[in-house]
């Protein structure tokens, strides 16, 4: 097939389209412009607004235009993404994992895609990938508890207040009182208990948790995992994380993950290889005899190898997002499916 974007087009080609799930635009028009010593620029198209047509615009709280600006603006990212993609493998400069060998398991359990791999190098692989994003995760429990509350809301009748129920002794213990509670606060029991009870006995407060729990598994980023040799194996797995720029990815995260799931088959990643982990003995505690204090000055240098230690220990235990054996740690250029 001839080469329509980078070189000249002579004749009509067939090219393949692609549906972007993630650029990231700053680095690859970086690598672009280093390799083509130049960059292409955004053309943003400004349509001349009257003051009339802009006005229902500006009632809600929007520039006229500006929804229209950012998606041509984007447009024009991924085609600059077609043009690096095509630049850089007519060079030789993107691998594909798997003629490397990248999807049988043996490659990954005795190192050997490791020792093929270097770090910086861009890589290429079609399979299996799995989004997990905090966001999105804490909107879904949100609106799943809003609208259990709802549904279950409409059932109730109005509710009358609960008075005060002193603490009372029986038998030999002591039965604890209740607080005076409003008509409100009766029907929210009445609604989180009916919940509670739909939920398999997973309270709304335990659901709540769930979202607290990812936003402290991920700190906050998007996590990206790639497993080469399928869902079946996913101790052998590129991992990376998105950045949730509006120019990187959709900002509407709930269309974007409703339209194409958080586990993604079949969709192609491109990655440049961030770091190669080796392999490790068992995990023991982090070594924190370290002499910090020389009787005159703090001792920088050991001060630094301890807190290094102690986060390293923290990524180990899984704590902290760190790549270890056999995983390998990368960072997402693009996520794109081909239709055409």
């Amino acid at each position: 097939m001839a080469n329509d974007i980078v070189g000249e087009r002579d004749d009509l080609v067939t090219r393949s389209i692609r549906e972007f799930f993630y650029v990231d635009i700053q680095r690859v028009r970086s690598y672009y412009a280093q390799m083509n010593r130049g960059t292409i620029e955004s053309v943003v198209a400004r349509a001349s607004t009257s003051q009339q047509d802009g006005l229902p615009a500006r009632l809600l709280g929007l520039e006229p235009d500006t929804l229209h600006q950012r998606e041509e603006s984007r447009s024009f990212q991924e085609l600059t993404y077609v043009f690096f993609e095509e630049l850089f493998e007519r060079e030789g400069l993107i691998a594909d994992i798997a003629s490397m060998g990248g999807t049988s398991t043996d490659e990954w359990q005795g190192g050997r895609i490791h020792q093929k791999l270097h770090e910086g190098q861009i890589v290429k692989h079609t399979g299996h990938l799995r989004v997990l994003d905090p966001a999105f995760f804490a909107g879904r429990i949100t609106n799943l508890l809003d609208l259990a509350s709802a549904i279950f809301g409409l059932s109730l009748a109005d509710q009358v207040a609960q008075p005060a129920v002193p603490p009372s002794r029986k038998g030999g213990s002591m039965k604890g009182g209740q607080r005076a509670r409003s008509p409100q606060e009766v029907r929210t029991e009445k609604i989180d208990a009916l919940v509670k009870e739909s939920m398999e006995g997973l309270s709304p407060e335990a659901m709540r948790d769930f979202a607290k729990l990812a936003d402290a598994f991920t700190n906050k980023t998007i996590s990206l995992r790639c497993f080469p040799c399928g869902a079946d194996s996913p101790q052998f797995h590129f991992a990376g994380a998105l950045l949730s720029r509006s120019d990187y990815i959709q900002d509407e995260r709930e269309e974007l993950y409703s339209r194409n799931g958080t586990e993604l088959d079949g969709w192609t990643i491109v990655m440049q290889v961030a770091r190669i982990p080796s392999k490790v003995g068992e995990l023991g505690p982090p070594r924190l005899d370290f002499d910090l204090w020389d009787g005159q000055r703090i001792d920088r240098v050991a001060t630094e190898e301890l807190l290094n230690n102690f986060s390293l220990f923290i990524e180990q235990i899984g704590i902290a997002e760190g790549v270890t054996f056999p995983s390998i740690s990368v960072t997402p250029l693009a996520i794109y499916r081909k239709f055409a």
